[in-house]
């Protein structure tokens, strides 16, 4: 796919193309006009530089961005860096990439976004977790995969482990196959990639973790814990703290002599 003059590209908007449709300067919605030099439709320019970009054109901008054929055999970067490059945030120079006039301007919109971040304020840390604070969460730093699922289950990420309640077999009155009498363990989220998909540590790596319910097992799965604590769901039950019944232990107790 090719670019056409008018075309929307997030903020920007093309501004001229080739006669072989490379887009050749763009227009930010701030009314800056930029060159660039896009080629292919599907590596258009962000609608926003993210967490997944703006590390690499930090670095880029430091002086920090090195080619490195060693780690990096196809690109001679990570792939964050050759995207950033593909989508005309960053150009090829002889030491390693460099930022283009339109990844240092996209870059500065990033750090205006950073600002607005609410910050901790005094010296003694950050300040209540108020309801509007959630709500900037929700709306800035969750993906949209993540606020559907809130806007149809809110529970799924507002509820805790700790409070998951009896199991189904206790609420049944079917004490006997509950399982729950033993924590099981809960991590707070996942590290997530671009689009929201859940990571994986390369293979063969895989660590050791006891929050499966079929018991413990290795897992390549990206897992987030709580620095400070460790969330577990119990089951309440006063099945799992009465005393039992006392067993008669010798047969012959009471028995006439």
């Amino acid at each position: 796919m090719t670019f056409t003059t008018g075309q929307r590209l997030g903020r920007l908007t093309v501004t001229h193309v080739t006669e072989h449709g490379t887009a050749t300067q763009v227009r930010c919605d701030c009314s800056t006009e930029l060159p660039a030099h896009l080629e292919f439709g599907f590596h258009a320019p962000p609608d926003e530089v993210g967490h997944y970009h703006a590390p690499w054109l930090l670095a880029a901008e430091a002086g920090r961005l090195r080619y490195d054929n060693e780690h990096y055999r196809i690109h001679g970067l990570p792939n964050n860096a050759a995207d950033a490059r593909w989508r005309g945030l960053l150009a090829d120079a002889d030491d390693g990439p460099v930022l283009t006039e339109l990844g240092a301007h996209m870059l500065a919109h990033w750090r205006e976004r950073q600002a607005d971040v609410p910050a901790p304020d005094g010296p003694d840390g950050p300040p209540p977790f108020t309801p509007e604070r959630a709500e900037w969460i929700r709306a800035h730093v969750w993906t949209g995969a993540m606020r559907k699922t809130h806007a149809e289950v809110p529970g799924f990420y507002t509820t805790c482990a700790c409070q998951d309640g009896l199991t189904s077999w206790c609420q049944s009155g079917r004490c006997d196959r509950c399982h729950r009498a033993t924590p099981l363990r809960d991590y707070a989220t996942v590290i997530c990639l671009r689009g929201g998909w859940p990571a994986a540590f390369p293979e063969p790596y895989a660590h050791p973790t006891d929050v499966s319910a079929t018991g413990p097992r290795h897992e390549h799965l990206a897992m987030v814990w709580l620095a400070d604590r460790v969330c577990r769901w119990v089951c309440p039950c006063t099945c799992h703290t009465a005393q039992a019944a006392p067993v008669q232990l010798d047969l012959f107790a009471g028995a006439p002599t």
